[in-house]
């Protein structure tokens, strides 16, 4: 897997988590026949650290929420919003 995500440590954890999803959306562009539980599998072994341990986290009725979209396009751009409304835009914040 050539995409991980890991902004622990990371000096620019906006510029680290834009090249994971370029890079998840190449995958996913590659892939068009996937569907949304195919890529989300693809996309939950791409986390580490911080992020597995928050997305590990989550109740089922959280995850859920995500796997139910039927477009993996779909689903990747709430997921994405969730990551970086937790993990980017509050570090921002706080600087």
């Amino acid at each position: 897997m050539g995409y991980i995500l890991n902004i622990d440590g990371a000096s620019n954890r906006e510029e680290t988590f834009d090249h994971w999803k370029r890079g998840m959306n190449s995958i996913l562009n590659l892939n068009i026949i996937w569907t949304t539980k195919n890529f989300l599998n693809y996309i939950e072994h791409s986390f580490s650290y911080t992020i597995a341990d928050w997305y590990d986290s989550l109740n089922k009725e959280g995850k859920n929420v995500i796997k139910i979209m039927k477009i993996p396009a779909t689903m990747f751009k709430k997921l994405c919003k969730k990551i970086e409304n937790k993990f980017i835009r509050a570090k921002l914040d706080f600087k």
